[in-house]
């Protein structure tokens, strides 16, 4: 004998059946979406290289990542973030600077340097993002690269050496918003010169640059070609541990 469902059962069971089917997918794509977010974090440091008066505050995902804001060649200390891709911009003040909101990937584990560059007063603001590498340096060694914030300087080369005897650059033909990779130095006091790319012609210099070993280093060149007073031509040493 062949058992029938009444028609109102058969439709109670038909959509019990599909009730379960999306909780079932509403489970799996929660549990995605969990696992998605849980990235693990990445550190990231600021550095206001932007050669102009404004204050500024740097925000990831709307969280500020700037504890104060930074004048012309201040930065943080590097702070934790979400791992991910997140959207990132910048304020004077109250309000957030033309131009300056864009999509970044900060990969896990991973440390970054963002220089804010160019002139905020010029609509001209842009970032200079470079991923850190903070292995320790071998014994005795220390850590240094060349990042260039000037947004009008030339292409560049940097030479250091320990007294005024002219030597073979150390880092060349290193333009506007690029950088090198980190290379290994002796311990110990440099001079170093900035030169048009390709020349003998020094356009900064700082004759008191202390290296230290087991340290790394990011020597940022900041301010305008022919500018004066805070926003002169010039190099800032950072150490990024």
């Amino acid at each position: 004998m062949k058992f029938k469902l009444p028609v109102y059962q058969r439709s109670s069971l038909k959509n019990l059946i599909f009730g379960i089917f999306i909780c079932l997918i509403f489970q799996a794509c929660t549990a995605s979406t969990d696992s998605d977010l849980n990235l693990g974090e990445a550190r990231i440091k600021i550095y206001n290289a932007s050669p102009d008066n404004s204050m500024i505050t740097f925000y990831v995902n709307d969280t500020l990542k700037t504890p104060q804001a930074l004048s012309f060649s201040q930065s943080t200390n590097y702070a934790n973030t979400a791992a991910g891709s997140h959207i990132v911009y910048t304020k004077t003040g109250a309000n957030e600077i033309r131009n300056s909101k864009f999509s970044f990937l900060f990969q896990q584990n991973k440390s970054y340097s963002i220089f804010i560059g160019g002139k905020i007063s010029k609509d001209s603001l842009v970032y200079i993002s470079t991923e850190d590498n903070l292995t320790a340096p071998s014994a005795n060694k220390a850590k240094v690269r060349l990042i260039n914030a000037s947004p009008n300087s030339p292409s560049v080369d940097a030479v250091f050496s320990t007294n005024l005897t002219d030597s073979i650059p150390n880092f060349m033909n290193t333009n506007f918003r690029s950088g090198t990779i980190y290379t290994e130095f002796d311990p110990g006091n440099y001079i170093i010169r900035i030169r048009t790319a390709g020349t003998k012609t020094v356009i900064t210099s700082d004759s008191n640059l202390n290296i230290v070993a087991g340290k790394i280093y990011t020597i940022c060149i900041k301010g305008l070609l022919n500018g004066s007073g805070n926003f002169a031509l010039s190099t800032v040493l950072i150490s990024d541990n």
